[in-house]
């Protein structure tokens, strides 16, 4: 890039330096170079900030796919526990009908046995 514009660039205290004496010239080049100092940082801390990102992005599409399996297997759960409660429920509500059927076949014959038929003996 220093041949590009036409003249070589000189240390601060080079002594092939035309300018040397100049303070004028001497200050710019010193911000000139400190600008490009920063300006390598810059661009360093922006690579950095980059690859920092997508790692960020790679962990989050990593933590997004487990997020969905895990919510797949909760779903998973959740319907096999509703059918196993489904069965138990359906098993419940066939007890309690043969339950009540067998009451009113006790109460039927308590019934039965406490008032026997009368017959008239004539």
């Amino acid at each position: 890039m220093p041949a590009a514009r036409g003249r070589p660039r000189f240390g601060p205290d080079d002594p092939r330096d035309p300018n040397r004496g100049n303070k004028h010239v001497v200050k710019t080049r010193l911000k000139a170079r400190e600008r490009r100092e920063n300006e390598k940082k810059m661009l360093e801390v922006a690579q950095r900030c980059s690859e920092q990102l997508e790692l960020m992005k790679s962990e989050n599409g990593h933590l997004q796919r487990r997020i969905r399996q895990m919510y797949e297997t909760m779903k998973g759960m959740e319907a096999f526990h509703d059918q196993q409660m489904k069965v138990f429920r359906d098993k419940n509500a066939a007890l309690l009908n043969e339950n009540a059927t067998l009451r009113r076949k006790v109460a039927s014959l308590e019934a039965a046995h406490e008032h026997p038929p009368q017959f008239d003996r004539m």
